[in-house]
Order: C-alpha cells, then sequence, then structure tokens
C-alpha cells in the first residue's frame, strides 16, 4: 500500500482511511447549487463495487447522501418555501447534521436555538439534539 502523503493544510495523514468506493461531492467556493445533490447521486449509482454490495445486496452497506440542514432554515428565515422544505426533510428523516449558517461572530453570528426548538418539536429533544451533536462529532471523529 503506498504512503499517505505528508502533513498539509488540513490534511493529516493520520486521518487517513482505507476508503474503497467512497466519493464526496463538495463546491470548493461555497456556492449552492442542486448540482452537488445530482452528482453525489450519481456517485451512488456508480459506486457499484463497494465492498458490503456482495455481502447482502438486500441489507445495503451504509452509503448514502450526508445532508446538513441550517439551522435558520428550519426556522423560517430564509422564507416560507425553505422552511416548508427544511421541516419535510426532517419530518422524512433525511437530516444528518443540524448547524449554523456562522460565517462570523459579528456579521453573521451563529443561532442555533430557534432551529433547534423546531427541530425538537417534530423529532423530540434528543433527537435534534443528535443532529447537533453526536452525529457531527462521528463524522468528524469516526464512530
Amino acid at each position: 500500500m503506498p504512503r499517505p502523503p505528508p502533513m498539509q493544510g488540513r490534511y493529516g495523514p493520520a486521518n487517513e482511511r482505507d476508503s474503497c468506493g467512497m466519493g464526496f461531492v463538495a463546491h470548493i467556493k461555497g456556492e449552492r447549487s442542486n448540482g452537488i445533490i445530482r452528482q453525489g447521486l450519481q456517485i451512488l449509482a456508480s459506486l457499484d463495487h463497494r465492498g458490503g454490495v456482495g455481502a447482502d445486496p438486500s441489507l445495503g452497506d451504509g452509503a448514502g447522501c450526508l445532508i446538513q440542514l441550517t439551522a435558520d432554515a428550519v426556522a423560517g428565515e430564509f422564507g416560507e418555501v425553505c422552511e416548508a422544505r427544511a421541516i419535510e426533510f426532517l419530518e422524512k428523516g433525511w437530516v444528518t447534521v443540524l448547524a449554523s449558517d456562522a460565517h462570523d461572530v459579528d456579521t453573521r453570528p451563529p443561532r442555533m436555538a430557534p432551529g433547534l426548538e423546531v427541530a425538537s418539536a417534530i423529532l423530540g429533544s434528543k433527537a435534534a439534539q443528535r443532529l447537533v451533536d453526536e452525529t457531527p462529532r462521528r463524522i468528524v471523529y469516526g464512530s
């Protein structure tokens, strides 16, 4: 197995894992686009060689799409249409992470409470809190 590259920027070789069949799509400049979702779905459709597929195809292997929802969207800060879609995603269990849309403490400070309150009313407080604490921690640090 080849050696991982040295430490550089945010990359650290200690976090290197074997990830055959893994895909990741993001817009490097943070521009919003439903093209990201389309590309992610294409990755899923193209990952036929995933290691877990052959074990029991009827059960799947955990491959899927992680969706982060902005707390302000849930709280209606981006308008009624966005709020309705955000609530629909929560109700259908499609949301992986609930996060703030913070950019900095002065012009766009982190606001979680209103969105977390709505998510708690829909999912229950423990499940909503998991979207804010446990799940993001597991994504970053592993199970």
